[in-house]
């Protein structure tokens, strides 16, 4: 926690608005979270995934069906 997000009950509402407020009030801690989010992201999905993953869908769906 508070590495990539910050965790609430969504059921508590004052948890809820307690984590939006600290977002809302750390311009550092909402860039911090970013970049390392975006780190994540870069990492586990790269571009190259998302294009085979894309290849093998149009694939699926363009193959003739069979009469």
């Amino acid at each position: 926690p508070g590495e990539t997000g910050l965790l609430a009950d969504p059921e508590n509402y004052e948890q809820l608005s307690a984590a939006f407020v600290r977002l809302l009030e750390d311009s550092a801690l909402r860039t911090r979270m970013g970049e390392e989010c975006r780190t994540i992201a870069v990492k586990e999905y790269p571009l190259s995934l998302h294009i085979d993953r894309y290849i093998a869908l149009y694939r699926q769906v363009l193959k003739p069906v069979a009469a």
